[in-house]
Formats: structure tokens, C-alpha cells, sequence
């Protein structure tokens, strides 16, 4: 944002890529007479005052930033530390955090003289270089993001578990790319199933009311063989045996590997 040319690109820069910088609104840039105007508006729905909260975390980014463009002569430290303190002080009437800087509700005034020219750390050629590593980071985070959805839904799945064909329809997506953007992240449907398997059984033996079989059955096991089968591969123990009462780890290669050093220490 910082080698942006001018304070329109810097927003523009921060829309493009929110999800990186956390930042749950909105921001556009207009003018008012003699200053520039920033507006916050909201893209997360919720409660007001979670709706609140958000948005003085995003007001207290935006003024470190412009205070960081304006170099008001305080420490970065002290800028970052008072911006939210600030805000909490006077949620509502404009007041001025740093000369000329004002907030009203959810804008910003500033006066456009502060960026008339160009910005001091304004760089073309690291500014396309940042921007394209912050493109591969966002596709980072979409494809850990898709890992996170697919659990979550398998998670929620009450009849047997979809299979991959079901689950890319489900997602809007076909085979082939579902399966890459898996890989991209070194895992697959396969595996992330087997250890969504694993955290179900271990919840439903811990609630001591299902048999060994209506537990494969929920599980989507053609027959309660295979599931202990799997189970004893993920823990070593068959379920019957298996200590519901100790805390279970979240996947079954931690599970092994917890096994592997009890053993190792006795």
C-alpha cells in the first residue's frame, strides 16, 4: 500500500486484497470540497455490536496507515498503539486524532493537500512485485480455505459421507480441479474424510450409547470389519478397548504419533 502512486490506488490496493489485511468492510475514496473523504461499509453481516467492533478495527487500520502516509512525527509504536484507544474515546463526533485527521461515525476527512502529489515511498516496480506475491498468498488462502469447507461440510453430513464426485458438484466445481487445488495444499478428499472418520468416531464412542456397528453405519463402513479395521490403523486399538475418557488428538497421524511416544517413554 505504502508504494501505491496515490491514496486511490492504496484503496484500491486494500480492497483487492482485504482477506490478507483481516479487513471486514468496504473502503471507497471520494471527494468533499477540500478534503478526501474514506467511508466504511460493511461486508459481514452480524449483530450490531459485533457490526461495531469491526468497524473500529478497521477505522484503527485506517488511521495507522494514514498516519504512517502523513508522518506525523510519533513513533509507528505509538501511532498503532492510540488509534484504537482513540477510537473507543469518540465513536461518534468528528474529532482530531492528528492534525489535520478527522473521523465523523464511519468516515474519515482528510485534506486532499496532504496528497496532492504523489506518495513519498510511491515505487512502480516494487509495487507490482509486492501485488503479485500478495495474489499468490490470497490463492493460498482460498485453497486453505477449501480444505476448512470440506470438513466442515462432511462434518455436517448426517447420512453416509458424499462422495468426490458429490462433493466437487457441491462446491461448483469439477473433478479434476477439485482434486488439484487439493493437492496444492499435499492433501485429498481421501484423506481429509479418513480424518474426518476419525474425529466422528472418537465422538461417538466417547458418548458410550452406539455399538461398534451403528457407529460404521453412521460413518458410511459397508460393514462394522471395516471400520474397526480403520479404527485400530488410526490408534492401534479396536474400539472396543479404546479409552473414550482420554483427551483424543484432532487427526489420526497425531493420534499415532502421541501412541508412538507413550510407548518410546514406558
Amino acid at each position: 500500500m505504502l508504494t501505491s502512486r496515490d491514496l486511490h490506488s492504496a484503496i484500491e490496493v486494500m480492497n483487492a486484497f482485504a482477506p490478507l489485511l483481516n479487513l471486514r468492510h468496504e473502503i471507497k475514496l471520494s471527494d468533499c470540497d477540500n478534503d478526501f473523504v474514506i467511508s466504511f461499509h460493511p461486508q459481514v453481516k452480524g449483530p450490531p455490536v459485533i457490526q461495531d467492533s469491526l468497524l473500529l478495527v478497521d477505522l484503527a487500520k485506517m488511521l495507522r496507515f494514514l498516519r504512517d502516509l502523513t508522518a506525523t512525527g510519533h513513533s509507528r509504536s505509538q501511532r498503532g498503539s492510540s488509534a484504537m484507544h482513540d477510537l473507543h474515546r469518540q465513536p461518534v463526533c468528528s474529532r482530531g486524532i492528528d492534525p489535520p485527521i478527522s473521523r465523523c461515525g464511519e468516515q474519515i476527512r482528510i485534506p486532499k493537500v496532504l496528497f496532492a502529489q504523489r506518495l513519498q515511498l510511491a515505487a512502480p516496480g516494487r509495487s507490482i512485485a509486492y501485488q503479485r506475491d500478495c495474489r499468490r498468498m490470497m490463492r493460498e488462502l482460498s485453497e486453505r480455505a477449501l480444505c476448512e469447507t470440506v470438513r466442515r461440510m462432511l462434518l455436517q453430513c448426517t447420512d453416509a459421507s458424499p462422495s468426490v464426485v458429490q462433493m466437487a458438484s457441491k462446491l461448483g466445481m469439477s473433478i479434476r480441479t477439485f482434486r488439484r487445488r487439493l493437492a496444492s495444499q499435499h492433501t485429498t478428499f481421501l484423506q481429509i474424510l479418513d480424518e474426518v472418520r476419525f474425529q466422528l468416531a472418537v465422538r461417538y464412542l466417547e458418548d458410550r450409547q452406539l455399538t461398534t456397528e451403528l457407529i460404521a453405519q453412521k460413518l458410511g463402513y459397508s460393514e462394522s470389519a471395516n471400520f474397526r479395521a480403520a479404527f485400530r490403523r488410526w490408534t492401534g486399538s479396536s474400539p472396543r478397548h479404546f479409552d473414550a475418557r482420554s483427551a483424543a488428538p484432532a487427526t489420526p497421524l497425531e493420534w499415532q504419533s502421541a501412541a508412538h511416544e507413550q510407548q518410546v517413554v514406558a
